[in-house]
């Protein structure tokens, strides 16, 4: 015991020092063990020193039971260090008490450490209560050890009625019992966890992203949430949107309208010129068609730019199913795609959806043309609807931050293609991004802003023998 750096003394039953170590010694007064041994605690220490020992002393004695007490202790110095007192009774073998060993550990460090740690904790939490959406912290037990003030508001509450309660205090059985399945996924899984939750209230849903604390030995200690609420991540969603996909097709849409609209100007000024001296009947119906193609393309890039810049949506309730079919017939009689064998599998019954028509025409005719691009040498092209429950929890390659899942109108579209490569498959949306000669990028590119801007999902299967491209919308229903 003279090599431990804690002071160590032992004591017999009636409380008379009979050992003490070097480490002892070395803070007091006295110059060798002789002059300690055979004295007690009031001989050696000042008085509320030695009725505190004294009275640990008697406690241990009397319940056969070791025994610790910390606080600022002034022994022989001016100043008060702060000790952590262990200490131990010594039975014989029969089990009797016959002394006590008392160990005295000087925690000075850690307590100073400790004082920090509150002090940062305490900043912590000034912090959280400045953020607006709810944060909390559990322990492993999922016992509520922090949270902000949102958090706190959110549930009517004040602070001191959650912290030390788990779900259970807090909320009905189901709801309790379900987050405390999303905390312990997070803890066996060990990785960041994001799902929906709904509320306590009416109409509240949340997205909740759970993740775990852990030690340097990548234990796990504790649990950390972030709730945000269903409209602070759509105004998120929307912001994110302009900013990134729509600023894109916004600035390259503008410039290829505006160059092309000079060029269909030019083509219509010329062609109306060139019709007056002509009189073959003929020739003039073949002007008409030239008049009617540049005021179509007229017309679409007006819409794309429209699209683009994020005008209001037309929006109307129509039945995808005969808005398909008509499509399909205008595609399968271009002579240019004769190669192609379209088919289509789509039910009689309808299938109502609230969109803007021209949007939708150009996401689903850029789809077929992407689809039959795809076999150079011909093939077949699968067109197929139905309708499909959608759980907020499944993923899709195009998908709003935040939707709600229910019942969609799924649009499938399958080629005989080359299938896209998995390097490809992050840029086929890009604006510019295009893999086919005198392509533009533009077709996919206005198919992503054309699915966010409806709420709309997309997912990708793709091999070496050809790709499936599924849009999902949500159904309208009558009660809607």
């Amino acid at each position: 015991m003279d090599n431990q750096t804690e002071l160590i003394s032992i004591k017999d039953t009636d409380l008379t020092y009979i050992y003490v170590n070097d480490a002892f010694l070395k803070p007091s007064p006295f110059d060798n063990r002789k002059e300690v041994l055979g004295s007690k605690d009031q001989d050696l220490f000042p008085t509320k020193v030695a009725e505190i020992f004294q009275l640990q002393d008697r406690k241990v004695l009397t319940t056969r039971e070791s025994d610790a007490y910390e606080d600022f202790i002034q022994t022989w110095s001016n100043s008060d260090d702060y000790y952590i007192l262990i200490t131990v009774p010594i039975l014989n073998d029969e089990e009797s008490v016959i002394g006590i060993k008392c160990v005295h550990r000087e925690i000075n460090e850690q307590i100073r450490i400790r004082n920090q740690m509150k002090i940062n904790l305490d900043l912590v939490e000034m912090i959280m209560d400045t953020i607006s959406f709810p944060i909390f912290v559990k322990d492993l037990e999922g016992v509520y050890q922090r949270i902000n003030q949102a958090y706190a508001d959110d549930l009517e509450l004040d602070k001191e009625e959650i912290i030390g309660k788990t779900d259970f205090d807090l909320f009905d059985d189901e709801i309790a019992r379900y987050y405390r399945r999303m905390d312990e996924k997070v803890k066996v899984n060990k990785t960041r966890l994001t799902y929906f939750s709904t509320g306590t209230r009416p109409n509240q849903k949340y997205l909740v992203t759970k993740d775990v604390i852990h030690d340097e030995q990548s234990s796990a200690l504790a649990v950390v949430g972030i709730v945000n609420t269903y409209q602070d991540i759509k105004e998120v969603q929307e912001e994110l949107v302009n900013r990134d996909k729509f600023d894109s097709i916004s600035q390259l849409a503008g410039g290829i309208a505006h160059d092309l609209n000079n060029i269909l100007t030019s083509v219509l000024g010329m062609s109306s010129i060139l019709a007056l001296d002509e009189t073959d009947p003929e020739r003039l119906d073949k002007f008409k068609v030239i008049d009617e193609a540049v005021e179509q393309a007229a017309r679409l890039i007006d819409k794309i730019k429209t699209f683009a810049q994020q005008y209001s949506l037309e929006t109307e309730v129509f039945d995808i199913n005969t808005y398909l079919s008509e499509i399909i017939r205008l595609v399968k009689s271009n002579p240019s795609n004769q190669d192609i064998k379209i088919e289509y599998e789509i039910p009689e019954m309808q299938y109502l959806i609230t969109a803007d028509i021209t949007q939708f025409s150009q996401l689903f005719l850029n789809l077929l043309i992407n689809g039959i691009e795809s076999m150079e040498n011909g093939g077949h092209l699968l067109v197929q609807t139905n309708l499909e429950s959608i759980s907020p929890d499944d993923e899709f390659l195009v998908q709003p931050q935040v939707f709600d899942g229910g019942e969609y109108v799924s649009i499938s579209i399958s080629d005989e293609g080359g299938g896209i490569p998995k390097y490809e498959i992050s840029k086929i949306f890009d604006p510019y991004y295009t893999t086919k000669d005198g392509g533009t990028g533009l077709g996919l590119a206005i198919v992503y802003g054309a699915l966010l801007s409806h709420n709309g999902l997309l997912k990708l299967e793709t091999t070496n023998t050809g790709s499936t491209f599924t849009i999902y919308l949500p159904h309208y229903t009558e009660t809607e």
